[in-house]
């Protein structure tokens, strides 16, 4: 799905975070340009990524630095949505 529809869906239904998943690495590059475009757009809604093709290693190290707001890999979603509304 296109950046722009994610974000256009995430005001329009109020999300309290958005979510991505990666099956494919090539899955793991548009999560990255995702990250960087909702930076530079001045984003601030939590972020989940997840998916089979993502690593702890390279969440912490490739991706952490791109996005200024909450923002964590998730295998479990609902724990973290759930310490982030606390």
């Amino acid at each position: 799905m296109p950046l722009d529809d994610i974000l256009k869906a995430s005001v329009e239904q109020k999300a309290d975070a958005i979510g991505m998943s990666g099956l494919l690495v090539k899955s793991t590059a548009v999560m990255k340009e995702n990250l960087e475009e909702m930076n530079r757009r001045g984003v601030k809604t939590p972020v989940l990524l997840g998916g089979a093709a993502l690593t702890r290693k390279f969440v912490e190290q490739d991706l952490r630095q791109l996005y200024q707001d909450t923002f964590t890999m998730a295998s479990m979603p609902s724990p973290v949505c759930a310490s982030w509304t606390n």
